[in-house]
């Protein structure tokens, strides 16, 4: 069968975003977690992650932005792994963040 999600996707948004409706995100993740009721798609195999902050706008404040940061540095080691011996940047303790 057809498979929309091709790549793996993380999608983060907060409830009270006034620029992009938080609904945008709930709609593109019920599309593609339904193609496993028409495919032959299991839902673990999407690698597909929706994670909604309560009261956030369009830019995440706060914990929000820290735990919003950790989820895409975490999603990027699992999907987007870099040799050690190939990483050119150091990472500081608090980097971006001082």
């Amino acid at each position: 069968g057809l498979r929309l999600l091709q790549v793996p996707l993380l999608l983060m948004h907060g409830t009270d975003d006034d620029i992009c409706p938080v609904s945008n995100s709930k709609m593109l993740f019920n599309v593609l977690t339904n193609q496993v009721n028409v495919s032959d798609v299991k839902l673990e195999d999407l690698n597909l992650e929706l994670v909604i902050f309560p009261g956030q706008r369009h830019g995440f404040r706060g914990n929000a932005a820290w735990e919003a940061n950790a989820r895409q540095l975490d999603w990027i080691r699992k999907y987007m792994p870099v040799q050690p011996e190939r990483a050119h940047v150091p990472i500081e303790s608090g980097y971006p963040f001082g």
